[in-house]
């Protein structure tokens, strides 16, 4: 039977997902708003799920202003992580943060990225998006590749 499953080991899909709501060219003082979505698409129960976010050193006073009945508590001794109820197959949630951009930041343009995580006991299908990072006012260099004879 191909649907007959052979091994025993739990089969989830977590990922995390981020939203960053903030002026186009951020400024000190300025307030930012992220959204964290989490989700398991996985055909199994997703258990020990935990959600990470590693705010920026410019992002100050930062304080969670909701969280769907998903996450169960902030974790004792992190700022930023959070102990997530098991998900059933095709559950999700979020968590939207505040933040100010710090008033004593020295240049008048700030750019940063955000970075989350979520991590689960069981096996993940795809671990590739576990990890999601979001820049916001991020400038890009581009150095032209010359090439000549050897």
């Amino acid at each position: 039977d191909p649907a007959l499953r052979l091994n025993s080991l739990d089969v989830v899909d977590v990922a995390v997902g981020q939203v960053i709501e903030a002026p186009p060219v951020p400024a000190p003082g300025d307030v930012v708003t992220l959204t964290l979505a989490f989700t398991n698409t996985g055909p199994d129960l997703a258990a020990g799920v935990v959600l990470t976010d590693l705010l920026p050193p410019v992002l100050v006073t930062p304080a969670v202003v909701f969280s769907s009945p998903e996450v169960l508590a902030l974790r004792e001794g992190i700022t930023f992580a959070w102990n997530i109820d098991d998900l059933l197959p095709s559950a999700s949630g979020k968590i939207v943060l505040t933040a100010t951009v710090d008033p004593l930041w020295s240049e008048p343009e700030v750019s940063f990225f955000n970075e989350s995580r979520i991590g689960v006991e069981t096996h993940d299908l795809q671990p590739q998006n576990n990890v999601t990072r979001v820049g916001v006012n991020i400038k890009y260099l581009y150095l032209p590749l010359i090439m000549r004879g050897f």
